[in-house]
């Protein structure tokens, strides 16, 4: 079981791993809005080369949202509390939450999304 940096064995579970898993599953391309599977695949690639772990709740909220084919900005609106909610370092990791708090926080404001 990988657990999340700086945790021991009974820690939280690190989901990166099956996350990464599920993106490279055939059932995630069909089910998957294109643009969104492609860009979303690309930066979780970059988050497991820095090292950034994800939440189960974030796993779920994006598994989901991938699922039920979202667009990409719906995708970024469905884990953008599990983004804020996040502790982490790195270029990527940096810019993306960056735009969330910046970008997507705003306009979920807007909106009226919680």
């Amino acid at each position: 079981m990988s657990q999340m940096p700086g945790t021991s064995g009974d820690g939280p579970k690190d989901f990166r791993p099956e996350f990464t898993q599920f993106m490279n599953s055939q059932e995630s391309w069909d089910s998957s809005c294109k643009v969104t599977h492609v860009t979303v695949a690309n930066m979780n690639r970059q988050m497991t080369r820095e090292g950034i772990p994800m939440s189960e709740a974030h796993f779920n909220a994006a598994k989901t949202s991938i699922s039920r084919g979202d667009s990409l900005c719906g995708f970024m609106r469905a884990e953008h509390n599990h983004v804020m909610a996040s502790n982490g370092d790195g270029p990527v990791y940096n810019a993306g939450k960056s735009f969330h708090k910046n970008v997507i926080g705003p306009l979920s404001r807007i909106s009226g999304d919680k």
